[in-house]
């Protein structure tokens, strides 16, 4: 007859057992000392139980996938396209293709993945038609001597290159790593390679929001990004793995709203083609334990944290269509924010 295997570990049926007994022998000479400190206890070690759960769970991943997004500028709507993918073993791509009648423009980035956190890029290009003359821009990263070649159109460029330096588009993907990694972010810093100089890029978060969208209502992260006299929001949603689900672009006291038509992830359920990433910071784990313990109708009582819970506010879906930008260049529906 075939062995049973043993029984699984259950902590929260554990601690459930192990407060029964602490209830029993309260009922003894010993229940002053023991009420005193009992409250501590129990937190602490639902906390560690829980935590332990937490931590045997799958690891973070980020899936392939493709959104759509559509905008108008001066009347004229634009279509676009984002594509992350995993080309090869820890080779990745994210691409963005725009189309307004005649114009059209594609960008793409190729990268690595450096322990499972951080991207490295390898190449960044930049094609466009049908505004003016077409001068493609492409930026290669020579890590083994910290340089970047890079060209637009005829000219040539070299500079240096500085450690955790992205692109234009990579950024944004290493954007949602981070916010996967660390959902509690309250500032998101990069360095981002142009054609010719780098460009430091600082998202700061404001608040989290509740808005509608194509994809049904979506609790959003907002971050917002000033620049001279342009400030740009992006709201990223966790259910979609923090891809942006609007962008909303202010200059000159004139607004642009770029907004999410469709999402869809290319991971088959195999997973292929998953990004793992690291494990989430121990805070984290916590925090999930918290939840874990609150779905099993176990008090923590952790009133220590004083953390702010933000209370999501619900955005009605506007009708109205973006105020029109002064004048439509490449820079208007690439795929930078």
């Amino acid at each position: 007859m075939a062995r049973k295997a043993p029984p699984l570990f259950n902590p929260l049926l554990f601690s459930q057992l192990w407060i029964s007994g602490i209830r029993t022998r309260m009922q003894s000479n010993d229940a002053p000392l023991l009420t005193a400190n009992l409250s501590h206890i129990l937190r602490s070690l639902i906390i560690v139980l829980l935590l332990g759960v937490q931590l045997g769970c799958t690891a973070t991943t980020l899936p392939p996938y493709e959104a759509t997004y559509t905008t108008k500028l001066r009347g004229i709507k634009i279509n676009g396209i984002r594509k992350f993918e995993n080309t090869a073993n820890n080779s990745y791509k994210v691409s963005w293709k725009a189309k307004a009648l005649w114009m059209r423009l594609n960008e793409w980035s190729e990268f690595e993945l450096i322990d499972g956190k951080k991207i490295r890029p390898i190449s960044y290009h930049y094609t466009r038609k049908g505004l003016g003359t077409d001068k493609p821009i492409h930026i290669l990263f020579d890590w083994d001597n910290m340089l970047i070649n890079a060209s637009k159109g005829d000219k040539q460029y070299q500079f240096t290159l500085e450690p955790n330096t992205l692109d234009r588009l990579s950024y944004q993907v290493q954007m949602q790593i981070d916010l996967l990694i660390n959902p509690d972010s309250k500032q998101l810093n990069y360095t981002v390679a142009n054609h010719d100089k780098l460009a430091h890029y600082a998202f700061n978060f404001e608040q989290q929001e509740l808005i509608e969208t194509e994809l049904g209502k979506s609790l959003s992260k907002v971050f917002k990004r000033e620049k001279k006299d342009k400030i740009t929001r992006i709201w990223l949603s966790a259910e979609q793995y923090y891809v942006p689900v609007k962008i909303e672009q202010t200059e000159d006291d004139k607004s642009s709203v770029i907004a999410i038509k469709h999402w869809q992830s290319k991971a088959d359920k195999s997973g292929l083609g998953l990004i793992t990433l690291v494990p989430s910071p121990l805070r984290q784990n916590i925090i999930g334990s918290q939840n874990l313990a609150s779905s099993q109708n176990i008090n923590t009582n952790l009133t220590e944290d004083s953390s702010t819970t933000l209370t999501p506010t619900l955005t009605p879906t506007s009708t109205s269509t973006p105020a029109p930008t002064p004048s439509i260049d490449d820079t208007d529906f690439d795929g930078d924010f």
